[in-house]
């Protein structure tokens, strides 16, 4: 599995975090991947492997901090973590 098809668990509000289910083979995830999922709260950390976000992935999360690792040279589309009201920490490599 490399990618994440797009709307893959948009309103899905049971989901509280991404691990250890997202395996490191995953190097895109499409649109609204996980918008709306209101419940995934606290840090997000991404894995390096990941390189190509698309628009709206995490729109209107919990998600409180986002560590960016080693995912130098990534491609954040629009709006990737648009309406994420409760982050207040970036993390970049």
């Amino acid at each position: 599995l490399t990618a994440v098809p797009a709307n893959a668990f948009i309103g899905c509000t049971a989901l509280e975090t991404v691990y250890p289910f997202l395996p490191e083979t995953i190097t895109e995830l499409h649109g609204a991947t996980f918008r709306n999922c209101t419940n995934l709260t606290g840090k997000l950390t991404l894995h390096s492997k990941a390189r190509t976000y698309y628009n709206n992935n995490f729109y209107n999360t919990g998600i409180t901090s986002i560590d960016l690792g080693n995912c130098e040279n990534g491609n954040y589309q629009n709006g990737v973590f648009a309406n994420c009201k409760k982050l207040e920490t970036v993390f970049t490599p």
